[in-house]
């Protein structure tokens, strides 16, 4: 069995393995622009592409008014899918040879999308015509609704005739309109120094390690989350005891630090990846999610075996058993596409709707009441409202005083997307203060708001985020973060946001919690840290969590500044020695502690 010492050590040095790396990412230095001498091996795709029609959507040439060009493909994704079910895949006339260095470069903007980021998403990437579907270069990007430009290098691993290879465009994930142009394919020859190649790494305001806003979060973060930890050691006969060794460890929270599982690894771990998942859950969270489980559809069976309510309960049960927190997603999710099926059949008939809800959350209120502290009432209303349509945006109130009577003590929330990302203030921000104010205003127990945190790879400043945590606070209501992910394939960039916005976050006196939206973004199948999962742990883990260890004083007292949460204490003089848990707020009285 492994020590918590060894074990303690051996998280440490895969942590600094990951910085070193991430690290080396972060220094490299590239050109801003492609150098001269490259050939280009491909005509300008918009000129050669007219139109062409997917069961999921089409691609168009049009007029635009782009930096350096006048046309661009438009790729219109009608029905999420897999990515390769809107694409376009051009055969290049080049033979090329191994080793040589190659450089996709193409400007992108988004449209319009249903994406929660708000931002658009597509490869375009080099790579075989069939099968293996061998890749040599591309890049995987997201981008906002101004044009951005990207640029991918690439070292051909080993030759191939002419035409074998094709310059593909994937733009079928999710519902959207987004525009490619000025698509380059370049080739500088076999041997070229592929670092001599610009390569696009995303950035935001605000990275840079000596940017101002970092020291006013610092600032927040020790008034905000911490306290005098003071501890007062007294004997049997209630004398002070001098000269005591004190060492008191933060082993929880007490702001909550979450993530989204799917209940069946908890429960029922079928492989050794969910075994040591479900041990990091332990390790690193206090609070959690289910992805899906708790949904309408799914709790009605709708969804299989996988979604069973059996296995539902189990994973409840877990958490409480193991003393983590847990918010139910979601009571109401208000749009067809994500209801039952049945609910379309009463589509005519206001009264059927409002009954089959309360219904509903009678039902699954009576059934998780006393394993849940949060939920989910509402899911993105902006842009799911097929019963508010119907029934009025009064049925929301409806559905809020329903839960609060059924699940008595339990906080309830109102959860939204797209509000943290943007980059400027937008209509749907507003729209979400109007909904909460429409719903305090008519006596709705609304709680919490649960703000997304679906983040694409163009991002917004953390003075931007914090500005609009003050927006959302200025309602008066506690806030969570909810649903972290990053759209990037760029480890510094996903380790470098993840660890700003977590200070952000933690430095808001509004915010109780953070929720990451899937564990595999913080831990990978064989234990070890992502990116994000890096940056959380020297966070959280490591910076954040106080661990003292003093002697008294003649008064039997010893004090430092600790983060407010729960503390293992234990004792010691000579042969004597005792240990206690103890829980830091705010204000805190000293805590007198007897050394038998």
């Amino acid at each position: 069995m492994t020590s918590l010492k060894s074990l303690t050590l051996s998280m440490v040095a895969v942590a600094m393995l990951m910085l070193s790396a991430v690290g080396q990412l972060m220094g490299q230095q590239r050109p801003e622009e492609p150098p001269p001498g490259g050939q280009a091996l491909l005509p300008d795709l918009a000129q050669s592409i007219s139109r062409r029609n997917y069961s999921n959507g089409s691609v168009e040439s049009v007029e635009v008014e782009g930096p350096g060009f006048t046309r661009a493909l438009r790729y219109t994704t009608t029905k999420a899918g897999h990515d390769y079910e809107l694409n376009t895949s051009t055969p290049v006339p080049h033979e090329f040879k191994k080793g040589e260095a190659v450089l996709i470069s193409f400007w992108a903007r988004t449209v319009s999308t249903r994406r929660e980021t708000g931002q658009g998403l597509v490869q375009v990437h080099l790579s075989e015509g069939q099968s293996p579907w061998r890749q040599e270069a591309g890049r995987f990007v997201s981008f906002s609704d101004q044009w951005q430009r990207f640029y991918a290098p690439g070292v051909l691993s080993r030759d191939y005739p002419a035409n074998h290879m094709h310059l593909k465009v994937f733009a079928g994930n999710v519902e959207q309109v987004i525009e490619i142009g000025g698509i380059e394919l370049l080739s500088y020859g076999v041997g070229f120094d592929v670092n001599l190649l610009p390569k696009s790494l995303s950035s935001y305001e605000g990275m840079e390690e000596n940017a101002a806003w970092r020291k006013l979060a610092e600032q927040r973060i020790q008034e905000v989350r911490t306290a005098p930890l003071v501890i007062e050691v007294i004997g049997g006969d209630a004398r002070p005891v001098a000269d005591a060794v004190v060492k008191a460890q933060l082993v929880r929270h007490a702001f909550e630090f979450g993530t989204a599982v799917n209940p069946n690894g908890l429960v029922r771990p079928t492989e050794k990846s969910h075994e040591i998942r479900r041990q990091k859950m332990l390790e690193l969270f206090n609070s959690g999610t289910f992805y899906n489980h708790l949904k309408w559809p799914a709790w009605v069976g709708a969804w299989g075996d996988f979604h069973s309510r059996e296995i539902t309960m189990e994973g409840l049960k877990w958490f409480r058993d193991n003393g983590l927190a847990f918010r139910g997603h979601v009571l109401i999710w208000p749009s067809y596409r994500n209801l039952p099926s049945f609910m379309r059949k009463v589509a005519d008939d206001p009264e059927a709707i409002r009954k089959l809800c309360l219904a509903h959350i009678d039902e699954i209120a009576a059934a998780t009441s006393e394993y849940v502290q949060e939920w989910d009432v509402v899911n993105e209303p902006y842009d799911n409202h097929n019963l508010m349509d119907i029934c009025g945006n009064e049925v929301m109130v409806e559905w809020f005083k329903r839960a609060a009577e059924r699940l008595p003590g339990v906080r309830l929330a109102l959860n939204d997307y797209s509000l943290l990302t943007p980059l400027a203030d937008t209509r749907k921000q507003a729209a979400f203060e109007e909904t909460v104010k429409m719903l305090l205003d008519a006596g709705a127990p609304l709680h919490v708001l649960g703000l997304q945190g679906h983040f694409g790879g163009t991002l917004p400043s953390p003075e931007r985020i914090y500005a609009t945590l003050d927006r959302f606070a200025k309602l008066g209501l506690p806030l969570r973060v909810t649903e972290y992910d990053i759209g990037s394939d760029e480890a510094e960039l996903k380790y470098a946001f993840t660890r700003d916005l977590l200070m952000t976050v933690y430095s808001h006196p509004a915010v109780i919690g953070w929720q990451t939206w899937g564990i595999s973004n913080i831990v990978k199948e064989d234990g070890s840290f992502t990116p994000e999962g890096q940056a959380f742990y020297e966070l959280v883990h490591q910076k954040w969590k106080t661990a003292v260890e003093l002697a008294t004083d003649a008064q039997g007292r010893v004090e430092a500044r600790g983060h407010l949460g729960r503390y293992r204490v234990e004792i010691s003089k000579g042969d004597r020695q005792a240990t206690f848990f103890i829980d830091l707020r705010k204000d805190a009285a000293p805590s007198i502690l007897t050394l038998p």
